[in-house]
């Protein structure tokens, strides 16, 4: 039995509050008397005379009990006592949570990828962390006076780790049917699919990482990276070579636009320029919420240490706008963007870029040359795809995947996926250098659908590709016929080297004019480039047998046969 004391306090006496104390003194006290031969009485005065010894040495609660028993109204009986206590030591009144508060807790809660698989200490057991959450989930559900109904499960569902959520129906009655959902989830599904989600998530972190150049510093990186934060000082114009009207910024001459002032500058900053334009290349940002939050950081951290200094953009450069495409790229200085077909500011209506960004942008576009492509190297093969290559290498550098040849990022990068996952050539050089030339060949293909959907697509047959490959944007307008995609491990090595992750992969029943045969392609964002890239594994899982003079393509696969025309 806690000693007790009734003052205010920190103390641990203090901490026991009047109710507790009362019911551990009954039941000590029901342990000593509850079985003895002794009267009512007799137990009453055997409790009254214990009690005292409970109560702490010169507290308030002693002398209470001490005026109480000293004066001629002395209790003699149990009850009398403890109703006496209860009036001098009231229970203290409880702050009591609204049931709205319950329920904000509860549909506030979350299950971590991390937690999955684990185990937590419940009382002297130990339970597996989902069990634990949905028990706690329907607690809560009980407190806010919800469990009987389905408000809120929507809401709970969506925060669940993808693996769990895909096994969680999304209709339920009510709050038990669902958290029971969750307990009946297999654990050995439970444990290999956290472990496979944690993998990827690892790899695209890293991946991320080396994209962003984050690779431990060389001493020639370094020098670039202490150069590139370098401040220079730009040597003023005259003034008539520094001012332009505001009225017409951007003129109509060259593909983007005009400078404000046809000015010159320094082959060192130059140099500092193009520093900023490659680092900004490696670090372009998606169009996502990620994307967003890093940008409004990237702002703030400039408007801190540029906005008040006047210094000349191509001295203090400018993050650049989530979405968009790379400097040097042929982009639109009014959207930041690079569309097929092109077009240029003066007919831009995309959303508009900050007005520092154009002026960055169109700084890089007037002071330095296009970085090399590296195409030179696709075009000897004389592939008649060749095009369509130079494409796709263009579609690399517009995602901000193309780093300079030999450069750490790049080493870096593909030492790291070499280990981690199947780094694949999306085109081989010389695989169809046999000297003919043809036009480009495309027939359509139906891609059948877990539920009996079809999806019929223009396929590009080339045999330099790799891989097989499917737009991401006709894959957008396709996925619920076609059941969604797994993750891939595969990442992409465009024609200059470029390494760009696969956005997923299909895997099933592909059909061509009466030919079936099961097949697998990845997602990757072409540009518009193509629908379908029609890979080697594809062709050689079809027995594809490309006769050039009549440009035909026979396919064979068992007993089914077709010739495709162009």
């Amino acid at each position: 039995v806690p000693m007790f004391s009734g003052d205010p306090g920190g103390t641990q006496e203090a901490r026991v509050t009047p109710g507790t104390f009362l019911k551990k003194f009954r039941s000590h006290m029901l342990d000593l008397y509850g079985n003895s031969q002794l009267t009512v009485a007799q137990k009453d005065i055997a409790k009254i005379g214990a009690f005292e010894n409970y109560l702490v040495e010169g507290s308030a609660a002693e002398k209470w009990f001490e005026a109480l028993q000293g004066g001629n109204n002395a209790v003699a009986t149990w009850d009398a006592l403890e109703a006496a206590f209860k009036a001098r030591f009231p229970a203290p009144e409880k702050a009591e949570r609204s049931a709205q508060e319950w329920e904000r807790e509860l549909l506030g809660m979350k299950l971590t990828l991390a937690e999955l698989d684990t185990t937590v200490k419940v009382g002297d057991a130990e339970v597996f962390a989902h069990t634990n959450f949905a028990a706690r989930l329907l607690e809560l559900a009980h407190l806010a006076g919800i469990a009987a109904t389905s408000s809120g499960i929507w809401q709970s569902r969506d925060l669940l780790p993808e693996v769990l959520r895909e096994k969680i129906p999304s209709t339920q009655a009510n709050w038990t049917t669902y958290t029971t959902a969750i307990k009946q989830v297999d654990r050995v599904y439970l444990r290999e699919a956290a472990a496979k989600a944690r993998r990827a998530q690892e790899m695209e972190r890293t991946v991320a990482d080396l994209r962003r150049g984050t690779p431990p510093l060389t001493p020639v990186s370094k020098m670039s990276s202490q150069m590139a934060r370098a401040a220079l000082t730009t040597p003023r114009a005259p003034g008539p070579a520094r001012t332009a009207s505001p009225a017409n910024a951007f003129g109509a001459g060259g593909g983007q636009g005009n400078l404000f002032a046809n000015r010159e500058i320094t082959e060192e900053v130059k140099a500092n320029l193009r520093k900023m334009a490659e680092m900004l290349s490696k670090n372009m940002l998606q169009n996502d919420a990620q994307g967003r939050e890093e940008y409004e950081r990237r702002i703030n951290n400039w408007n801190r240490v540029h906005a008040g200094n006047r210094k000349p953009l191509e001295n203090t450069g400018y993050p650049l706008s989530p979405g968009t495409a790379p400097p040097l790229s042929n982009e639109c200085f009014g959207c930041g963007k690079l569309t097929m077909p092109r077009h240029q500011r003066g007919n831009c209506d995309g959303p508009a870029i900050p007005r520092n960004e154009t002026i960055f942008r169109s700084l890089c576009a007037k002071y330095l040359r296009a970085p090399t492509t590296g195409v030179n190297a696709v075009l000897e093969e004389e592939s008649p795809l060749a095009a369509v290559r130079v494409e796709t290498h263009r579609i690399a550098r517009e995602t901000g995947s193309e780093n300079c040849p030999g450069s750490p990022t790049v080493q870096s990068a593909d030492v790291f996926l070499q280990k981690q996952c199947e780094v694949v050539d999306l085109y081989a050089v010389g695989t169809e250098s046999s000297g003919k030339k043809c036009e480009a060949f495309e027939h359509w293909i139906t891609f059948e659908g877990p539920n009996g959907e079809e999806v019929q697509v223009k396929a590009l047959w080339d045999g330099g590709a790799l891989v097989g490959a499917m737009d991401a944007a006709i894959w957008e307008r396709n996925k619920e016929c076609l059941g969604g995609a797994e993750k891939s491990y595969k990442v992409l090595r465009m024609a200059n080297g470029a390494l760009v992750p696969s956005q997923g992969c299909w895997v099933g029943m592909i059909a061509i004019e009466g030919v079936r045969c099961e097949g697998r392609f990845e997602i990757f964002d072409s540009g518009g480039g193509w629908e379908f890239l029609f890979g080697k594994p594809l062709q050689a899982a079809f027995g594809a047998v490309h006769d050039y003079g009549r440009d035909l393509i026979d396919i064979a696969v068992g007993t089914s046969k077709a010739t495709l025309p162009n």
